[in-house]
């Protein structure tokens, strides 16, 4: 993406400045659109950023992840490894070459501290109880295939058969995708499918129980704030290309929408009854029930 000519950084995107007759203050003198956008990605960098710390903490205070999909954990490490790696590499690129900043420092901030806040989490699996619950088959077939083509990827990269990334590609190459394109890529398709094992394992149980509900919620508001900075943009500056050149992203954010608010109906409105652990000695885990739910106890509420 070119840095000539009269443009303006928004956030992640580079625009287009308005025209002379744009209305750049459409709520009052000191609030512009513009001033909205940053301020709806500020929001958007924060709840995606600190979404993980409720998990961290509820597994830490119950000293047990049952209820906590481990699907949705491994799902979680392996995008954010991928996405890490991804935004990392081109950084660095974008320093080294003197090309435009389309990864900015807060993307590279934010995916190493998803990756570690995903470890941490990691840990805390290991080391706390459990109660029976395995990451399932066909996860393990998800990240292995994906493992799988990167690495063959990254062969033919190293053969010099295609480029590393696109940004290296200096002699016309024609590669579908790239070893580092496909990081990226993988982040997005796991956005689409992580919440589900999740999703399922709460019907199973009948209970949100273990998992932080904070976690979908601030997943909602990170996706509502992403896509209403995108929408402010377009308005700004009169281009709806801002939105529908985008529109990964908007699915990004459609897709953990819809999600979080499956979780959160599951929370308040299916299991409400069951929602909430109470302690259980060490003989009454570790083994699941007749329905393959965790044998734990629950309050029931009225």
């Amino acid at each position: 993406m070119s840095s000539s000519g009269n443009v303006t950084a928004i956030d992640e995107k580079v625009t287009e400045s308005p025209s002379d007759s744009a209305d750049t203050s459409l709520l009052g003198p000191w609030l512009t659109l513009p001033i909205l956008s940053q301020c709806c990605g500020v929001a958007y960098l924060f709840a995606w950023s600190a979404m993980y710390y409720p998990q961290l903490y509820l597994n830490y205070k119950r000293k047990s992840v049952q209820g906590f999909s481990l699907d949705l954990w491994l799902y979680n490490l392996s995008g954010f490894l991928g996405y890490a790696v991804y935004n990392c590499y081109r950084a660095y690129m974008q320093m080294a070459f003197d090309l435009p900043r389309a990864v900015k420092t807060h993307d590279v901030v934010f995916s190493v501290h998803g990756l570690i806040c995903n470890i941490l989490i990691g840990l805390q699996i290991y080391f706390y109880e459990r109660g029976g619950q395995m990451i399932s088959k066909w996860t393990w077939v998800f990240v292995i295939i994906a493992c799988a083509v990167f690495l063959y990827l990254s062969f033919l990269a190293w053969l010099q058969l295609l480029p590393w990334d696109s940004l290296m590609n200096t002699d016309g190459s024609t590669a579908l995708i790239t070893p580092i394109q496909f990081l990226g890529t993988i982040k997005v398709i796991i956005t689409f499918v992580k919440y589900i094992p999740q999703i399922i394992m709460n019907h199973r149980r009948k209970s949100t129980a273990g998992l932080a509900i904070q976690v979908p919620m601030m997943d909602i508001a990170g996706a509502l704030f992403s896509g209403l900075q995108n929408i402010l943009d377009a308005i700004y500056q009169s281009d709806i290309h801002i939105v529908t050149g985008n529109l990964p992203k908007m699915l990004i954010g459609t897709a953990s929408s819809l999600y979080g608010f499956i979780i959160l109906f599951q929370h308040y409105v299916l299991y409400r009854a069951s929602s909430r652990y109470e302690p259980v000695s060490e003989v009454e885990l570790g083994s699941l029930d007749k329905q393959g739910r965790p044998a734990v106890k629950v309050y029931q509420g009225p």
